[in-house]
């Protein structure tokens, strides 16, 4: 079962080259999309880049990074590999209302 504001090891979309690292990204979407379509919004968690306003903090295990909301993607949820960590209420809260900001007219 996946929720949203876990955080799961993701499989790369294959661009042809050799075989890459799963990596980490914040679930997004709720169960009724995963549940129903097979399908996930994830947005990726990094340790390197800038901070911006479309940006949130995280730290999972110790490691400090961001979950970068400007690389929101859908995947099929068969990409999930494992799950690596949970994202707090309140960092879950400030990155739905941070995409509520972007898509806001």
């Amino acid at each position: 079962m996946v929720n949203r504001g876990e955080v799961w090891l993701v499989l790369p979309e294959s661009a042809g080259g050799g075989p890459a690292e799963p990596h980490p990204c914040v679930i997004l979407s709720p169960p009724e999309i995963h549940d129903h379509l097979g399908l996930v919004t994830v947005a990726p968690f990094t340790l390197a880049g800038k901070p911006a306003g479309y940006r949130v903090p995280l730290e999972i295990d110790a490691q400090r990074g961001m979950i970068r909301l400007e690389q929101i993607r859908t995947i099929n949820k068969r990409a999930l590999t494992r799950q690596v960590g949970t994202v707090d209420r309140k960092t879950l809260s400030a990155a739905l209302a941070t995409l509520r900001d972007m898509f806001a007219d």
